[in-house]
């Protein structure tokens, strides 16, 4: 009541205090507004009485003017000031709560790149530099270059099961894909499988196989199909060659996929060796041939010089016959007898008389004739007989 009674007092006069008490000072008011809020504070805290009789009606107060106590209106006047105080407590909480909440990416681009946020239509949008699609910008080259990597390993295992057998006018090669990170294209295999000639005539076509052994097994194939050729021949006359790819073709029959057709490729190197013998026959007998066809001419313009010339015709005929085969086919095995060992170490002198020596004539020594014995060698005058050498 005192409270409400110094309110009616501070609201409710509009003359200032009277001249008997001191002027007020500028804080007044406020202590008297504090008051004020206590007593609003605490009025809530009590408890009404329970009401058993209803109270009677209070009888209505006189208009006044100015005067009027304001009692009622000192709980909205206190609501007044209440209310404004906890929005400005939230606003400071909420505020100091924002560089948590955003994150870091958002708001204006601090950096010294031109104001690019702000040409965008404002800094709340997110910075493009650092990230591109979710992931930073230096993720996508790091992606591209596993990528390529990727793709170089897979290509590179696929090229590695390739096989090329390159067929040219004039040689056969057996190649493979490349490899060591350039998957594109082939290299040559490299031994046993080497370059080797082909006839122009040959039916040999370029084909690419998808295993190493399919690739050397017709590699293996088109050598051999060329050596039936030339051996089913007459006219071959180069066997060398032929028996050269022969023995490549054991080499590669070496090797555990190509075991199974070695003995193939051994009957192939006896018939090689059967035509080789047989050229060499056909040879020493254009040989003999030759040989036979000298000497004879050697005795007709000699004049009985050469006293052996007609032994040594008579044995390279005898030859010649063994040499040539029969009208049967089969070999001549006629015993040919050999010149006397006189006429085979009597060698071609300068030219005689024509005359055989008689028994009891002594032929005087020439220079072509051996030397004679002429005693126990000399001693080599360079060494001493304890044997060191004489400077």
């Amino acid at each position: 009541e005192k409270a409400a009674q110094a309110g009616e007092l501070v609201v409710g006069s509009p003359v200032g205090p009277p001249p008997s008490a001191p002027p007020l000072s500028a804080s007044a008011p406020a202590k008297v507004e504090v008051q004020a809020n206590a007593a609003d504070e605490e009025a809530p805290k009590r408890e009404p009485e329970p009401a058993t009789t209803p109270a009677p009606a209070p009888a209505p107060a006189p208009a006044a003017p100015a005067t009027t106590p304001a009692t009622a209106p000192a709980p909205a006047k206190n609501d007044e000031r209440e209310e404004p105080e906890p929005p400005r407590r939230r606003s400071v909480r909420s505020s100091s709560r924002i560089p948590t909440v955003k994150p870091s990416g958002d708001g204006p681009s601090s950096s010294g790149s031109g104001g690019g946020g702000s040409d965008r239509g404002g800094g709340d949008e997110p910075k493009r530099g650092r990230r591109f699609g979710g992931l930073p910008i230096w993720g996508w080259p790091l992606i591209i270059i596993i990528g390529l990597a990727v793709t170089l390993i897979v290509f590179d295992v696929r090229n590695r099961k390739r096989y090329r057998l390159r067929c040219s006018h004039d040689h056969l090669e057996l190649e493979r894909g490349r490899r060591l990170m350039w998957p594109f294209g082939f290299e040559p295999v490299g031994l046993p499988f080497r370059r080797v000639s082909m006839p122009a005539d040959a039916d040999c076509q370029t084909q690419i196989y998808r295993s190493q052994a399919e690739g050397e097994s017709a590699y293996l194939d088109f050598i051999l199909a060329d050596v039936k050729r030339a051996l089913g021949n007459p006219g071959t006359r180069n066997l060398k060659k032929v028996r050269d790819k022969i023995l490549l073709a054991m080499r590669i029959t070496r090797r555990d996929p190509h075991r199974a057709r070695r003995a193939e490729v051994e009957r192939y190197l006896a018939d090689v060796a059967y035509r080789q013998g047989k050229a060499g026959l056909a040879r020493i007998e254009n040989e003999l041939r030759s040989a036979i066809s000298h000497l004879r001419e050697a005795q007709k313009r000699a004049s009985g010089r050469y006293e052996d010339l007609e032994d040594w015709i008579e044995h390279l005929s005898g030859l010649l016959k063994n040499i040539v085969p029969t009208p049967g086919g089969k070999p001549n095995t006629a015993r040919i007898p050999l010149p006397p060992i006189s006429s085979r170490l009597n060698k071609l002198g300068p030219p005689s008389k024509g005359l055989a020596p008689k028994p009891g004539d002594v032929t005087p020594p020439s220079k072509h004739s051996a030397p004679t014995d002429a005693g126990p060698p000399r001693p080599d005058v360079g060494t001493s007989s304890s044997g060191g050498i004489l400077m």
